[in-house]
């Protein structure tokens, strides 16, 4: 299967891209995308930061992970997943995660190098919706909490 434009619509949510400095608004019923492309000059794991610095962040309900480098195929999602499993305890009301929105023109999904999830996974016990897009690397997880 080929994914050619990015996710708009997620678990019920709208998918809006965010950027630094953009407020954080709607977050009932918004997914926001966090991503990175080849002209940003700030890692993904700055992005996050910026996101969960702001106060409102707590108050998010689904999120969506894009690329989480500008050449997603020359590195694995390690520090992503690192970051987002450490923002964790920020992100309290998380229920619904993507993991690699990313789309044909930016990466082969076979080309994708995920990590074992199962770590991000659990750094989030509220989940109900867990959505995960690569292809090295793959484990098949185990949940009850998941849809």
């Amino acid at each position: 299967m080929a994914f050619y434009e990015h996710q708009e619509e997620f678990a019920g949510y709208k998918v809006v891209a965010w950027e630094p400095g953009k407020p954080l608004e709607n977050l009932h019923n918004t997914a926001y995308r966090i991503t990175v492309d080849y002209e940003d000059t700030v890692e993904f794991s700055e992005k996050l930061r910026q996101y969960l610095s702001d106060p409102a962040a707590a108050q998010t309900r689904a999120l969506v992970v894009g690329q989480w480098n500008a050449e997603a195929f020359e590195s694995d999602s390690s520090d992503a997943a690192s970051a987002l499993i450490a923002g964790a305890a920020s992100l309290p009301h998380l229920h619904a995660l993507f993991f690699g929105d990313i789309t044909m023109e930016e990466c082969e999904i076979s080309w994708l190098h995920n990590v074992d999830v199962s770590p991000l996974m659990n750094a989030y016990p509220a989940l109900t919706h867990f959505t995960v897009r690569g292809g090295m690397a793959w484990r098949f997880l185990n949940s009850a909490q998941l849809n």
